[in-house]
């Protein structure tokens, strides 16, 4: 009981330290010389189009989201229901159930440091780079090729994963309802179907897709409620005690063991690492900055605010499913995704009708991780980094998006994607893989330009985070080096714990994207140089060339 009443104080106070940063941050914008023009679109449009210009890029993107799809942007890059359905039963298989409880906690504050790091420097460099782009203003070109190097390979086995989630899913689904028996050649049938819907609905106007984003955020939201409200009806007053999750000892009426699931401190540390997953991705939001209004304030607030939902909704969420399943199935613990199954038994008359809302969630959760590759891909071909004969860096006038570099993206995200689960086969070593080399890219990809933050030329850092609104103030840099070590203590974690041969993969990507700057680098350094001295003349013909006409010129 003290325990558990321990741990909820330990949830309160870091709930309070994430309002503590809000009001410091909000208190910062207000006192800085930012302006909003939150009554005129067009002049907001006008002023973040110059504000991209003093930055030395043209305005070639689409600017249509407010602060609700931005927010959208990275909080479905974290994935509360796709990473919930692809880690959380790994999680209790290895460390039980205290694993979500005081794990959950400490995840949880290194992500929402990791949140309020990454958002000062969106705030700073608010591009659709995103990492690539803080990098290489605050390292150069080859730490910027690293870091987009593994945020790219990062992000291509993420969205393999959460693909794989949605189509094992279906393909159950399907199976049941048309009678097929189920198999790998199936699950990629389906894991193709979901890549190439994933592909159109990036390539839908950009308005359209800010409804989209929108609908997929109050859908996450609803099944989180709908899940809890649920096990709640069904099994309260039955349902463990809530204090089970952070104390192993206590003991159900029938005698059995709440956390039989912790078999050892590694176990119990490789649950930890894989809830990681969970928090890895808000940075991603910045990738959409150059098509959002006001970016350096909506766009740091959704990098920010995204892991702070996700810390109360996901811990409210997964306890609650931890304490309700062993009175709705008789699991010790629970093999990967039949917890899904255990929490919609009882709703017979309802259970297609969740499964679908959860494959839709599941969708939306991957086209915004096909959305940051394309992104990615953009800023890189237009820095050039890319050849221009490959067009990856214009923008279709009719859609205001970079449709080569999302055919592009989806062809080598679904290639790879496809590649890997068709050779493995799936099962739990290669899922625990394919997650551990997601948490050691992503991590490792964000670590850099936070790094170079607090290590680099302090002159140069000043210089860069100078015209960010979204600031911290005197205690920025605790909380950077909070996340900085946090994220390099989950890296080399689950390099040793859960896949070595995942680290193998990330420090390769790492080496070959070093080894590529060092030949090409130079070239990329002069043409930035040159389009960093482009008048606004220049600028402006670029971007009715290219881009876009929506600002009539201005």
């Amino acid at each position: 009981m003290i325990i558990g009443f321990a741990a909820l104080a330990v949830f309160a106070v870091i709930c309070l330290l994430a309002i503590g940063l809000a009001d410091e941050a909000g208190s910062n914008i207000r006192a800085s010389r930012h302006q909003s023009y939150g009554g005129s679109t067009y002049a907001q449009l006008v002023h973040d189009k110059d504000d991209l210009n003093r930055l030395g890029f043209p305005q070639l993107l689409l600017r249509s989201y407010g602060s609700a799809a931005s927010f959208g942007l990275s909080f479905h890059q974290l994935g509360l229901i796709a990473g919930s359905i692809a880690v959380y039963s790994f999680a209790i298989e290895h460390g039980g159930w205290t694993v979500i409880g005081w794990g959950w906690l400490i995840v949880g504050l290194i992500g929402v440091a990791a949140g309020a790091a990454m958002a000062e420097l969106t705030s700073a460099m608010p591009t659709a780079g995103g990492l690539y782009h803080w990098a290489l203003a605050l390292g150069g070109v080859r730490w910027s090729w690293v870091a987009g190097g593994l945020h790219w390979g990062g992000h291509i086995a993420m969205l393999a994963l959460t693909n794989y989630c949605g189509a094992s899913v279906l393909d159950t689904l399907a199976a049941s309802s048309i009678g097929y028996t189920t198999g790998s050649g199936t699950t990629l049938g389906w894991m193709l179907v979901f890549y190439m819907l994933q592909w159109r609905l990036n390539l839908i106007n950009a308005r359209r897709m800010r409804r989209t984003i929108n609908v997929g955020t109050i859908l996450a939201f609803g099944l989180a409620l709908l899940a809890v409200g649920g096990l709640v009806g069904m099994v309260y007053p039955g349902s463990a005690p809530v204090f089970s999750v952070f104390d192993s000892s206590i003991e159900l009426g029938n005698g059995l063991v709440v956390d039989s699931g912790a078999s050892s401190v590694s176990g119990w540390l490789i649950g930890l690492l894989l809830l990681q997953r969970m928090f890895i991705g808000s940075e991603g939001g910045a990738a959409g900055a150059e098509e959002t209004a006001d970016p350096r304030v909506r766009t740091a607030w959704a990098v920010f605010l995204s892991p702070v939902y996700m810390f109360v909704i996901g811990f409210v969420l997964l306890c609650t499913v931890t304490i309700s399943i062993p009175f709705v199935a008789n699991y010790s613990y629970l093999a990967y995704g039949t917890w899904i199954s255990a929490v919609i038994q009882p709703l017979v008359n309802w259970d297609i009708v969740v499964i679908v809302l959860l494959i839709i969630a599941v969708l939306l959760s991957g086209v915004q991780n096909m959305n940051v590759l394309s992104r990615t891909l953009f800023a890189i071909s237009r820095d050039g980094v890319l050849p221009e004969r490959m067009r990856m860096g214009r923008v279709s006038v009719r859609t205001g998006k970079p449709s080569a570099a999302i055919t592009v993206s989806a062809v080598l995200a679904g290639t790879c994607g496809l590649l890997y689960v068709g050779l493995k086969e799936g099962g739990e070593s290669s899922l625990m893989t394919l997650i551990g080399f997601t948490i050691i890219a992503v991590q490792l990809a964000c670590a850099i330009p936070i790094g170079l933050r607090l290590l680099g030329d302090q002159n140069r850092v000043s210089s860069k985070l100078q015209p960010a609104p979204w600031r911290l103030g005197r205690i920025s840099r605790l909380v950077s080096w909070i996340a900085w070590i946090g994220m390099l203590a989950g890296s080399a974690g689950s390099i040793v714990l859960i896949s070595p041969i995942a680290g193998a993969a990330a420090a390769v990507i790492g080496m070959l994207a070093w080894l590529a700057s060092l030949i090409r680098g130079n070239a990329v350094k002069r043409k930035l140089q040159t389009a960093a001295r482009m008048s606004r003349t220049e600028l402006q013909r670029i971007e009715r060339k290219f881009g876009p006409l929506f600002l009539d010129g201005k």
